[in-house]
């Protein structure tokens, strides 16, 4: 299970195997109230699977590299760990699997594989000389057989009166591209904590919305990330009362104009939708520019 828990990577035999077992994965599929499933396994290609067994993948947090055991790639003995990387969203395109050595893999069975979030270190279950049967064993992996870097963001949702907690939904996309579909997550109903993993590449908004509140957002910078980071943000919700003064985040202008960029429809669209629910609220904008 992904860290996201978007993609279940499953080793069966299925349908269209290639070979003793191969490697699927199935996507999450939301529904309302924070429901879902995951839909019908899709084989990852033959790139990934051979017609030897194929199994236990991990993906790792940036959801792109993937550490396979098979014993149906060049191998020093039974089952090897390897790791391949994703190519495009189709899940069926990845890089030719590299095997991860003989430090790491034995003449004996390799099995079970993982990374922590950092992708430092691994652990792994493995059969070796110096075990009965299978053991586990902690590696430190090499710079190029890590995942992509990621970052975790996490917090609470608070009260912004009370600094009390609020079960609240958490939505998160990318900002540049308007047609991405919203991952969510949900803060604990008693804490108000929340974890979200974001890999590499695209902006992120994050949203924590309620009834009854004013729905907050935050902006999370991506594209220039380079190694492994966690960050600390506290969401503040405030309650749809009289007199309340509201920021909006994520409001985005061209340099030196008064023209608001496409990445800031998402924060007024919500704002409008929020006029159009409760028909009697009023209110007033109000804005400034910076120094330049």
């Amino acid at each position: 299970l992904s860290a996201d828990r978007q993609f279940l990577i499953v080793g069966i035999q299925g349908k269209v195997n290639h070979g003793q077992q191969d490697l699927y994965v199935c996507f999450l599929v939301e529904k309302k109230k924070n429901k879902g499933y995951y839909t019908e396994p899709l084989n990852l290609g033959t790139t990934v699977n051979t017609a030897g067994s194929d199994m236990f993948g991990f993906l790792a947090p940036d959801n792109r590299t993937l550490y396979i055991s098979s014993n149906g790639h060049h191998g020093y003995g039974d089952n090897d760990f390897f790791i391949t990387k994703r190519l495009d969203e189709t899940w069926t395109k990845w890089t030719t699997p590299v095997n991860l050595g003989p430090v790491i893999n034995t003449t004996d069975w390799d099995g079970y594989f993982t990374t922590d979030a950092s992708g430092e270190m691994a652990l792994i279950s493995a059969d070796r000389e110096d075990g009965e049967n299978e053991d586990i064993y902690e590696v430190k992996l090499a710079e190029e057989v890590k995942p992509d870097p990621v970052l975790i963001v996490s917090g609470k949702v608070l009260n912004k009166e009370t600094n009390d907690p609020v079960d609240a939904e958490i939505i998160f996309r990318p900002i540049s591209n308007k047609d991405a579909e919203l991952q969510t997550t949900r803060a604990n109903k008693k804490s108000g904590e929340y974890k979200v993993v974001f890999q590499k590449g695209s902006n992120y908004e994050i949203l924590a919305t309620r009834e009854g509140y004013f729905p907050t957002s935050d902006y999370i910078k991506l594209d220039s990330l380079e190694t492994f980071g966690e960050i600390t943000k506290n969401l503040y919700l405030t309650e749809i009362k009289k007199g309340e003064v509201i920021r909006l985040n994520n409001i985005f202008f061209d340099f030196a104009k008064a023209s608001l960029k496409e990445e800031s429809f998402y924060e007024l669209d919500r704002l409008v939708d929020l006029l159009v629910k409760n028909k009697k609220l009023r209110i007033k904008i109000s804005g400034h520019t910076d120094n330049k």
